[in-house]
């Protein structure tokens, strides 16, 4: 709507035909390896065939992908963009607080159902308070980096998350049930701060 607010007319890019080829070997390549990845526990480790196979087919697949795309006159996605640095360092950093945090995400209900042995819908009432917490300091730290510039607000919210985390990895055996939602929400608060950047 803003764009048809603002007037004027954009000359379009025509798209081109899709990228079968790359889509192909990227969407075989992921799921093979989180396959072979999820076979780990019912097939006794991950030097079984039935490990190892899904996941060595799928980084075939997933090298294939690299270098189709480097040689696609439109790629499905242009890795190309990595040669620059910037560009480079700012995926790597989203890549690992990504995987921290949604990494956790993933495991916390496991946690609470099978260590603590707590039901789905307690499992799930337990995790209210992450959300909670990264959803609070999103706007307060739009405006300190309106202030004081992306780069400081992301790393007091880093460390947050950072040592509330650890602090809850050492204690997690002793610690009631119940004291693990002030933990998630202070865990999530240092990362919605981190992400407004």
């Amino acid at each position: 709507m803003c764009a048809a607010a603002s007037g004027g007319e954009h000359p379009r890019r025509p798209a081109g035909p899709l990228d079968v080829v790359g889509l192909v070997l990227c969407s075989v390549g992921v799921q093979l390896v989180i396959y072979g990845l999820s076979r780990t526990v019912q097939s006794g480790g991950f030097g079984t065939p039935a490990v190892l196979g899904p996941i060595v087919v799928g980084l075939a697949c997933l090298a294939a992908f690299a270098v189709h795309a480097r040689t696609a006159p439109r790629p499905l996605l242009d890795i190309r963009l990595l040669r620059d640095a910037g560009f480079s360092a700012a995926v790597l950093g989203t890549f690992c607080i990504g995987a921290a945090l949604f990494g956790a995400m993933l495991l916390l209900p496991l946690y609470f159902q099978v260590v603590r042995a707590e039901s789905a819908l307690n499992a799930g009432l337990l995790l209210i308070p992450q959300a909670l917490g990264a959803a609070i300091p999103m706007p307060i730290s739009g405006r300190m980096t309106d202030r004081v510039g992306g780069g400081r607000v992301a790393v007091v919210g880093i460390a947050v998350m950072t040592l509330r985390r650890s602090r809850s990895r050492r204690s997690a055996a002793r610690r009631p049930t119940g004291s693990s939602a002030p933990c998630c929400s202070c865990v999530a608060w240092g990362w919605g701060a981190g992400r407004c950047r």
